[in-house]
């Protein structure tokens, strides 16, 4: 019986420490645009052929967090609270919604 009530009590303690970590609305933005400024960084505008295409990432690496601000403008992020954990849909101008999770005040986006 001991056991029992010892493990129903961590069990309790864990769920309190998700549900106190569950990451919020501004997490998964500031996730999103860590991200964006990431692989923004890691372009070469020499790469890509469009001359259009090459001025704007050119003009991001200059200027990356107002390049983002303007990109994040574009991006749609719906946040759903799942009480221990988040998820969120993240779609950048109208593409299909790439899925992020949020666990213990980190937030992961495998796709973006």
């Amino acid at each position: 019986m001991t056991r029992f009530v010892i493990l129903l009590v961590l069990l309790i303690v864990a769920a309190g420490a998700l549900f106190a970590t569950n990451p919020d609305r501004a997490a998964f933005e500031t996730k999103v645009e860590d991200q964006l400024l990431s692989k923004i960084d890691g372009l070469d505008p020499n790469d890509i052929e469009d001359e259009t295409a090459r001025f704007l990432l050119a003009t991001c690496k200059v200027g990356g967090p107002v390049c983002a601000n303007l990109i994040g403008s574009f991006t749609e992020i719906s946040v759903e609270d799942k009480l221990l954990f988040s998820t969120a849909q993240v779609s950048l101008g109208g593409s299909d919604p790439v899925t992020c999770y949020g666990l213990l005040n980190k937030v992961s986006c495998p796709s973006l």
